[in-house]
């Protein structure tokens, strides 16, 4: 899990990719991974379109790219969404500057996603195999 996290903080922003309503992509970027309850976990907002997208279809897929790695990571899996003021103290932890947009812990627009299971994959651009798969699963 370390190694994933690390892997998505090293880059400037990934993506997180979803469906919409009528079944089509929607991408955009993020820059908040943390781990929680030893889950891979991003934080969103309950007023976006992202946290709609996920309550409907609860899967998503990650992809990042490290050029001057000449790698590539894709995370998948089904999540799930929840409130928690432990969960906003570690969002807060983990980007601090997000406080000025929602104050503290005791937020309810906060909503943490939590990969409860899926699948992390590293790639080289010299293979179209992943170098590196790692399974996401739930201990629930």
């Amino acid at each position: 899990m370390e190694k994933i996290i690390e892997y998505l903080r090293a880059v400037p922003a990934f993506y997180v990719a979803t469906v919409d309503q009528n079944n089509r992509p929607k991408v955009r970027p993020f820059s908040l991974v943390y781990e929680f309850e030893e889950k891979l976990s991003l934080g969103i907002n309950d007023t976006k379109e992202v946290y709609r997208q996920l309550e409907k279809n609860p899967y998503l897929e990650i992809c990042a790219f490290q050029p001057e790695q000449g790698t590539w990571m894709r995370v998948w899996g089904k999540v799930k969404l929840f409130k928690s003021q432990e969960a906003n103290r570690r969002i807060f932890e983990t980007m601090p500057a997000l406080k000025a947009v929602y104050g503290d812990e005791k937020n309810d627009t906060l909503v943490a996603v939590s990969i409860t299971e899926g699948q992390a994959d590293l790639y080289s651009m010299a293979s179209p195999q992943p170098q590196e798969s790692t399974p996401l699963k739930s201990a629930e």
